[in-house]
């Protein structure tokens, strides 16, 4: 299904280093692929599953980059608590800050524009630690004489076959920030995510508490709207809280019950409050009809409530920012060729303590979507402890990621819905960027990056390492648990049986291939 035949001369450098070092770099259970399964879930022992993704990275040429990792069918994880995993974002004043992944599934919402502020994509088990799973990857990046090259990671998931339906959010976190999309029914490009800073020079640097803990309220509610919601919810400390507040309460109470006349709101809490709160939540125009002359809720407001449905909240902060998003291509500079302005942006903590701070890393991950049921495919085509910059290779170099050249507006479809899927685990990738001038990659430095990327899985916090699809534990590395806590579900013949457009060919319509041609 997919090609990874180019006359890119870089590629060809690729695939003459390739042949030269794959006997030694599978002596330490890494391969060079083209394609790596990044699955959410796969079936035991199968390639087939229910949540089943191929990954690659791509030239601007549309050349697809090799890379090194462990073996597709086995494909060896870490498992680990999303507490255990670090991703840096942006705060509401423009800064940057490490957080836990788990807080960025939490407040999924506040870090990513253009979505409502409340999303909550973590697990949400009260008294559950979410687990992950995490493979590592090695990126030799072929570069010109100028040092540097453009690289963008791409996603084909077999269970999305509309863009109105997707399979997963899928996104990248660096140290510049993270970004997140959505997954499609082709191979869906995974860009970062950049944005315009303000005109007050705030920017990327070392910044305050990240705003999900700050007093977010707009400025045009009433503060009686924020005594009702403390008075409901006391742990409800901004904005966002409420929203969630909103939505959990949706399908048993309406916004009428924050007021006065239901009983249950503060006494202060006017029916026009209560309309004010309904436009700016619901992102809606100026609607005089639903009061009556005395103020009062009118039956037009009592209409709206009746059909309101609290997952369909529209309210989003981030579009209220100065800052604007963009989409663009992953930079890839040399170390020894970076400017001064490159040189000044500060290496961040990033995915596992095993994996130590830089500048040369990405953690691309994929966030379950809740699908409506239909047919979908779950076959895939059949072919089968110290920081990276500390490391001292001489035919390899420090590969710093940047932003790179501008595709467009970065957007998300506000028609679909986002509700995590929590039958299937959230799974990362992390890759590990280095540079390549030439078709020469010494031994010494073969084994020195085989060790780098394999010393990734030695975390203090890990779970259990092994393959999830054969059951097979690493023995080798420590981890706290015998059993591995994420099961995959044994093949059955519905797996077999769901062979549909993912990968068979169609017509664009009949008569293209029942009638004889002219």
């Amino acid at each position: 299904m997919l090609s990874s035949q180019s006359s890119d001369s870089r590629q060809i450098d690729m695939n003459a280093i390739a042949a030269t070092t794959s006997a030694q770099f599978a002596k330490h259970n890494l391969r060079w692929v083209d394609v790596s399964w990044d699955d959410n879930t796969r079936s035991a022992n199968s390639c087939l599953g229910p949540k089943i993704s191929d990954w690659t990275l791509q030239l601007p040429n549309k050349t697809r980059l090799k890379f090194l990792r462990r073996p597709n069918f086995t494909d060896e994880t870490l498992s680990i608590h999303a507490k255990d995993l670090s991703v840096t974002v942006e705060t509401s004043e423009g800064y940057l800050k490490a957080i836990t992944y788990d807080k960025y599934l939490k407040y999924f919402g506040k870090y990513t524009p253009g979505v409502p502020d409340h999303l909550d994509m973590s697990d949400m088990s009260p008294g559950e630690n979410e687990v992950v799973t995490v493979r590592f990857v090695g990126i030799p990046v072929p570069v010109d004489h100028t040092g540097t090259q453009e690289v963008v990671p791409t996603a084909y998931s077999y269970q999305t076959l509309s863009k109105s339906n997707p399979s997963s959010i899928i996104g990248a976190s660096f140290h510049l920030g993270t970004g997140a999309a959505l997954d499609g029914p082709g191979t869906e490009k995974v860009w970062l995510v950049k944005s315009t800073p303000n005109d007050d020079g705030a920017g990327a640097g070392a910044g305050e508490e990240a705003h999900v803990d700050s007093d977010d309220w707009p400025t045009s509610l009433s503060p009686h709207i924020k005594e009702a919601c403390i008075k409901w919810d006391p742990d409800s400390k901004c904005f966002t809280d409420f929203l969630k507040l909103v939505h959990m309460l949706a399908s048993s109470q309406g916004f009428s019950d924050f007021g006065e006349s239901s009983g249950y709101g503060i006494e202060s809490v006017t029916d026009r409050d209560v309309v004010d709160l309904a436009k700016v939540i619901y992102n809606l125009p100026e609607c005089d009809k639903w009061l009556d002359e005395e103020g009062k809720f009118s039956s037009a407001y009592t209409k709206w409530e009746s059909g309101l449905d609290g997952t369909d909240i529209k309210y989003d902060s981030s579009t209220k920012r100065d800052s604007t998003y963009e989409d663009t291509w992953f930079r890839i500079t040399d170390s020894e060729h970076e400017t001064e302005e490159q040189k000044k942006a500060v290496g961040s903590v990033l995915g596992t303590r095993s994996t130590g701070k830089g500048r040369n890393r990405v953690m691309c991950f994929q966030i379950p979507r809740k699908q409506p049921v239909e047919k979908m495919s779950n076959m895939r085509s059949f072919s089968q402890d110290r920081a990276a910059d500390e490391c001292c290779m001489r035919s390899l170099g420090v590969g710093n990621v940047s932003f790179g050249t501008s595709v467009g507006k970065h957007t998300f479809d506000p028609e679909i819905s986002l509700v995590r899927d929590t039958d299937h685990p959230i799974t990362v990738t992390f890759g590990i960027w280095r540079t390549v001038k030439d078709t020469t990659m010494s031994p010494a430095d073969v084994d020195a990056f085989a060790s780098e990327i394999n010393q990734c899985y030695r975390d203090t916090k890990a779970l259990w390492v092994g393959s999830l699809v054969t059951g097979e534990k690493n023995t080798s590395v420590k981890s706290s648990s015998t059993e591995a806590p994420i099961v995959f579900p044994k093949a059955s013949m519905a797996d077999v049986e769901a062979y549909n457009a993912k990968v068979t060919m169609f017509p664009k319509c009949e008569s293209d291939v029942s009638n004889f041609p002219t």
